[in-house]
């Protein structure tokens, strides 16, 4: 640490020494911390802050469990998650650090993360903890007391992968994301959030395991039961190439077509949302799947005879389906999204279920 002075205390008196931060730079390398209750560990290359920009920079940082996934599961009794986290760097404009001496209050104006590889692996075979309450990231900002403003976080050439097991053989749920990139505004804490009139927005760009670009945008007002999310995807996808994230979470598998677009978007609260999903193809084939793995063959023909085989169709008539979905109190807010996304889905394919023609 270099550039700290003392001097006397502002106000003339001289009964104070406080620190002059001027000149000061901070530089730590190689440094590792042991997390919640050693459960993970923080490690990072390098750490630099220097106080005449305000600026901080980490490089290779890593964010990872200190036991393996057999060692969780015989730790935990409930459904649990895993996370892992690595970035090549992390950049800071706009580190208030008199502010936070002197008020505690920790203010940034910009946190740019590039390539960072995230990975979240959540066991299902276990029993939820269904007393436990997630509150959305608005709410949970707002219940934070330690004062904390960040203007907009930035995520560069990430990537992220999310795993289920939701049986103790067979497929895991897998949601990949090799490319991502995103924007999040608005991060306020505590009695600043509650009064403010700000609104959290979290905007993802990505491609869905490597084949199909998507886009999901959310809006969480401060101080509202307000929840609004929209999304799209871009270009066209043989739909086969989404069997590993759509089975076994909806027990069916896409065995041809191709996805043309979709488009949805839903209003609600933090307990329910409502609205509407559009999704073209041609050509679509599906079988259901016994939880041994097997056609139900009956099922499968039911569905390709009653299933609109294109939307829209010859006639140029659209099927629009409705997304309902009440929240799970325990499950948090990317759950909500994909539930939410899945009934819009369901309805859509469904000939019996929640839609509309256009």
């Amino acid at each position: 640490m270099e550039g700290v002075g003392l001097s006397a205390d502002a106000r003339g008196t001289g009964a104070y020494l406080v620190p002059e931060l001027a000149g000061l730079e901070l530089e730590l390398s190689r440094q590792r911390y042991t997390l919640t209750g050693a459960s993970y560990e923080l490690y990072f290359d390098r750490f630099r802050y220097r106080h005449s920009d305000k600026s901080v920079r980490v490089d290779s940082l890593a964010f990872r469990p200190l036991m393996d996934t057999g060692s969780f599961a015989e730790a935990h009794a409930h459904s649990f998650e895993t996370y892992t986290a690595r970035f090549s760097r992390l950049d800071i404009a706009g580190f208030d650090l008199d502010r936070l001496l002197a008020q505690g209050d920790l203010r940034m104006r910009s946190v740019a993360v590039d390539r960072l590889q995230g990975s979240i692996f959540r066991d299902k075979t276990k029993p939820y903890e269904t007393e436990r309450r997630v509150p959305l990231p608005d709410d949970a900002l707002m219940e934070l007391e330690w004062p904390l403003r960040i203007d907009t976080v930035s995520l560069r050439h990430a990537s992220l992968e999310y795993r289920g097991k939701v049986q103790e053989s067979g497929p895991e749920v897998l949601v990949g994301f090799p490319e991502l990139r995103g924007r999040i505004v608005h991060i306020v804490s505590g009695a600043a959030a509650r009064d403010t009139g700000d609104t959290l927005k979290i905007d993802l760009q990505g491609t869905l395991l490597g084949t199909l670009p998507v886009e999901v945008s959310l809006q969480l007002p401060y101080a509202t039961d307000h929840f609004h999310m929209k999304g799209l995807t871009r270009g066209s996808s043989r739909l086969h190439k989404l069997n590993p994230t759509i089975y076994p979470a909806m027990e069916m598998r896409f065995t041809g077509g191709r996805l043309n677009g979709m488009y949805f978007h839903a209003d609600g609260t933090s307990r329910r949302m409502t609205g509407e999903l559009t999704m073209l193809y041609d050509d679509l084939e599906v079988a259901f799947i016994k939880d041994d793995g097997n056609r139900k063959t009956t099922l499968s023909w039911l569905a390709n005879t009653l299933v609109r085989n294109s939307n829209p169709n010859r006639r140029g008539k659209t099927i629009v389906g409705a997304i309902e979905f009440t929240r799970v109190p325990y499950k948090g807010v990317w759950n909500y999204v994909w539930k939410g996304v899945q009934s819009g889905v369901e309805n859509s394919l469904n000939p019996l279920g929640d839609r509309r023609t256009e």
